[in-house]
């Protein structure tokens, strides 16, 4: 998204539809209009009613989002530590963990991420399945650096976090879309195939 915003920045200020070259302020903004204009409308609408760009559009863009979720399942993540941090003795249990809320920055590579490592774990109700599922993702996020700052927000305490979150932020997805801000549209599908598969 962040060619995208730039594109669109040049081309706003060359057609003088805005002042400067920094309409977008980064690839946030233009992914949630993106999600807000083009992907809600055509996910909301039967085919019959859908227009004919912004359906192409979404249509692209959802081909992109499924390439992505197939090639991190194929992804290898390395798990140098078997270890979850429930497993620390230092770990205050009492301390709340963090649930990933932001939307300063683009999510939707990382929540692709996850939904992949779920999904080719197929946990179901097992919690210790789910454990590692909270190993990969912790693993995945030790070593990717571009997950920058928020890259605690992401660790699961452990495999009951980890069923949590996906409750929360992906099965949520499929009963009631309230957010632009962060990946729903576009991830929906996933999720509802993951479902019908009953991988979880």
């Amino acid at each position: 998204m962040g060619k995208v915003a730039s594109k669109l920045n040049e081309q706003l200020y060359v057609a003088g539809k805005w002042r400067t070259r920094y309409c977008f302020y980064d690839c946030v903004l233009c992914e949630v209009y993106f999600r807000r204009y083009v992907l809600k409308p055509n996910f909301l609408k039967s085919p019959k009613e859908q227009n004919n760009l912004l359906a192409t559009a979404a249509n692209t863009y959802q081909r992109t989002i499924r390439h992505q979720f197939n090639l991190a399942k194929k992804e290898r993540i390395i798990l140098p530590d078997q270890t979850l941090p429930r497993d620390f003795k230092s770990w205050d249990r009492n301390r709340p963990v963090r649930e990933v809320s932001e939307s300063s920055e683009s999510t939707t590579s990382k929540r692709i991420q996850i939904l992949a490592i779920i999904a080719t774990i197929a946990p179901g109700e097992d919690i210790d399945r789910w454990d590692e599922v909270a190993r990969r993702v912790n693993a995945l996020t030790d070593q990717n650096p571009t997950w920058g700052v928020y890259s605690n927000l992401w660790t699961f305490f452990d495999g009951k976090h980890g069923l949590r979150f996906y409750l929360r932020y992906f099965d949520a997805l499929t009963k009631k879309i309230a957010r632009d801000d962060i990946p729903t549209y576009e991830l929906v599908p996933l999720i509802s195939e993951i479902k019908k598969e009953k991988l979880v």
